[in-house]
């Protein structure tokens, strides 16, 4: 088992972070000149939480993703959600995605480099949608990059260690709760080991090539380019960075070389492989509608959440609470318990309050699964179908959790087309 450590004593083991200057800018005139379109396949909301000024697509008919293709725009995000779906659905969805973005890349005449987004934390279908991806868009021997660290998230690679940061701790990612998920756990912080893990042995650990931060670090460019040209067709290759710079270092690299490659990324890689600089966050009147509610709607059990959820009741004390009992959706009819909440929803909204409606805390156990993902799908469509029953029109709508969000988005409030404002 990995030790435990922090981020100040982790940077003491590997060389001092490169400093980079106008690189985003030099990566956004590469991928102009060669023609690239970054398509990215989010399996839940959270994957453009990095990103500005970019467009989100909810469908991937040719005809919807033909759009920003022929409007030339670099960078475009798909919200797929296939975190909830099984496994076999979430394949077919990827395969479906990958085959029109191939078609049309042909007919446009446009290179298309696709990033299959997920979690920091490890969890999702990993790799069968990758697998999915590379078979649709003929890419077998493409290069597989594991790029798992979210540094807004705390969330770091390190000598193939994946880290989750609790307070000053970095905590192997498998000694997490988030290890412990019943559909997508897993036992291995060591990324090589995680690729063997996932994949059933079909690819083994040492099989599993990865970049050092030593390398990465070394100012050795030219190295770093051989390195990635020296992989062999159809690898998996670990990408370690505990700050921006070691992703900027790679991804110049990486666009250098010329290999052909399907990602699997957490959030952080992707501002950076779109050449977007860095913009302030969000202030409150950016998003606010004078004298309309705010709706919260928070689906997301995990720990975090719930300590999350906790410190807004506690500190909002005019928000009102509406707890959503998930037991009664085992016990009673799906509508009646579904227009109860609308009504105690509508009623708050229509005078002026702002409400948050959660998903109680007690966690309901299922063994299987299969029915675990199920369930949490069932959960989500409640407090989907409240939202888009509701009568009285919020100003805005704040969404907690990644099936939660992805369907009050989709369902709730029928969005197919996005702007990522920021954050």
């Amino acid at each position: 088992m990995e030790p435990k450590t922090t981020l100040a004593e982790l940077a003491k083991t590997v060389p001092a972070a490169l400093p980079q200057i106008d690189i985003r800018e030099k990566i956004s005139q590469r991928a102009a000149q060669s023609n690239t379109c970054v398509v990215v396949l989010d399996d839940d909301p959270t994957g453009t939480q990095t990103v500005h000024g970019v467009p989100v697509l909810t469908q991937w008919s040719e005809e919807a993703l033909a759009v920003p293709m022929k409007q030339g725009v670099p960078l475009f995000y798909i919200l797929t959600n296939s975190r909830a779906l099984h496994v076999d659905q979430a394949c077919e969805l990827a395969h479906e995605v990958g085959t029109n973005l191939q078609t049309l890349a042909k007919k446009l005449k446009l290179q298309v480099q696709v990033i299959s987004r997920s979690d920091s934390t490890l969890r999702g279908h990993f790799p069968h949608e990758v697998d999915a991806l590379k078979e649709s868009l003929g890419a077998q021997a493409a290069i597989t990059f594991l790029v798992p660290a979210f540094f807004e998230g705390g969330r770091f690679t390190a000598h193939n260690i994946h880290y989750v940061r609790e307070g000053e701790e970095l905590i192997p990612a498998a000694q997490t709760p988030f290890a412990q998920d019943k559909t997508f756990g897993y036992k291995n912080s060591n990324l090589k080991q995680y690729v063997e893990e996932k994949t059933q042995g079909t690819i083994k650990a040492d099989e599993v090539h990865s970049l050092s931060l030593e390398l990465i670090r070394s100012g050795r460019e030219q190295d770093l380019v051989q390195a990635i040209l020296a992989l062999p067709a159809g690898a998996t290759c670990v990408v370690n960075a505990l700050a921006y710079s070691d992703l900027e270092t790679f991804t110049w690299a990486l666009l250098q070389s010329g290999r052909s490659y399907v990602a699997r990324s957490a959030a952080s890689w992707v501002p950076v492989l779109g050449g977007l600089e860095p913009k302030p966050l969000l202030q409150s009147h950016d998003l606010a509608r004078p004298g309309k509610p705010v709706l919260v709607v928070v689906g997301s059990h995990v720990p975090k959440s719930t300590e999350q959820l906790a410190y807004l009741l506690e500190t909002s004390p005019e928000l009102v609470p509406l707890e959503f009992e998930v037991k009664r959706l085992l016990d009673h009819d799906f509508d009646t318990v579904v227009n109860e909440y609308v009504e105690r929803v509508d009623a708050h909204l229509a005078q002026g309050k702002d409400a948050v409606l959660y998903t109680s805390r007690q966690l309901v156990h299922v063994e299987d699964k299969f029915k675990s993902l199920e369930l949490s799908k069932n959960i989500s469509d409640a407090l989907t179908t409240v939202v888009q029953r509701s009568r009285v029109e919020p100003g805005s709508v704040i969404a907690k959790g990644g099936i939660t969000s992805s369907d009050v988005a989709t369902i709730g409030l029928g969005i197919r087309t996005a702007m990522v404002e920021g954050q």
